[in-house]
């Protein structure tokens, strides 16, 4: 049985509880709808896809999370094999300063849980934010997220924001994009990124990270054994020093990352690939562009990364581009 939103006063909240109640499958709609509260996907609704058919969630002046699935602050509310996907969410801009607290799409005690083809721009706070509820309950997982054809462009803070409370225990994602973050952040912390990522295994691919602001890293991976391949990196951070496309941060230990391109402008990372981590292998690492901001393709810092191997480099620029090991 399908629902569609219309039918119930275009609630999605309505629609989706009524879903649960008459045992229905799939809830549909499209249309532009204001957001004035969160839609939310728990518990009950797990079983249930929610089609948006690339519906409009108008976030305009809206200080809060726009989609929730499950709670990531207790273990009492788990969704499982929901997927909800065709959404767009716009917000009043990444520079606003009064919306600095929103969140495009949130996710917590999960198992299974899809988000694909989703378009989160103009957020002043967070595109997309999922985080593994706090101990105290054998219940509580966060197992197997799949972010699928996901875009998060011109936020506030992080495009992605994943297992920064507490890592996740598995995610996959494929073919994301994260653009112009961090367009409110005025400290750079070597641990922020405009994607972060921590959980026990990941498996990234064809990912896009460009034009990130502010952060020094593009991306930051941590906790994660697993792969991170096919990924293109394109004018992050500013020229800051010390920054770098891709941070595997202190135990991202046994990840693999491998097919990576880094281009850059005058105003790109410092580094390619910059690790802490132990027993990582990076390969087929291509940096391209201009000269004036490459300082390194690859940086390993031995005194805390061990057993690192690192396969085939790609390089523009000889002279500024060797890899060093380890970090000056």
């Amino acid at each position: 049985m399908t629902l569609n939103v219309a039918d119930f006063g275009n609630d999605w909240n309505e629609a989706i509880a009524k879903a649960v109640q008459y045992g229905a499958t799939k809830v549909t709609g499209r249309g532009t709808f204001p957001i004035s509260e969160t839609i939310e996907i728990g518990e009950a609704a797990s079983y249930v896809e929610v089609d948006g058919q690339w519906s409009l969630l108008d976030a305009d002046g809206f200080n809060g999370t726009v989609m929730q699935i499950a709670d990531r602050t207790t273990a009492s509310d788990r969704a499982e094999y929901s997927k909800v996907h065709r959404f767009r969410i716009e917000g009043s801009g990444g520079t606003d300063t009064a919306t600095d607290d929103s969140i495009g799409v949130e996710i917590g005690n999960s198992l299974m849980v899809t988000v694909e083809d989703f378009l989160i721009q103009n957020m002043g706070g967070r595109g997309i934010v999922a985080d593994k509820p706090p101990s105290g309950s054998t219940t509580l997982i966060a197992q197997q997220l799949e972010l699928n054809r996901v875009a998060v462009r011109w936020t506030g803070a992080e495009a992605f924001d994943i297992g920064r409370t507490r890592a996740l225990d598995s995610v996959i994602a494929r073919n994301c994009f994260a653009n112009h973050a961090g367009q409110q952040v005025t400290s750079a912390a070597k641990a922020r990124g405009g994607a972060y990522i921590a959980a026990y295994m990941v498996d990234l691919a064809g990912w896009e990270i460009s034009g990130i602001e502010n952060f020094l890293n593009g991306m930051v991976v941590r906790k994660a054994s697993g792969s991170a391949r096919s990924l293109h990196f394109e004018d992050n951070c500013g020229n800051q020093t010390g920054s770098a496309d891709l941070l595997l941060d202190t135990d991202a230990n046994g990840l693999v990352v491998s097919g990576t391109s880094h281009t850059f402008g005058t105003n790109g990372a410092r580094w390619c690939v910059e690790t802490s981590s132990k027993g990582n292998r990076l390969e087929g690492i291509k940096s391209s562009g201009s000269s004036t901001s490459l300082t390194h393709d690859i940086i390993v810092h031995r005194n805390n990364a061990t057993n690192c191997e690192v396969g085939p480099i790609s390089y523009a620029y000889a002279p500024k581009s060797m890899p060093v090991y380890p970090a000056p």
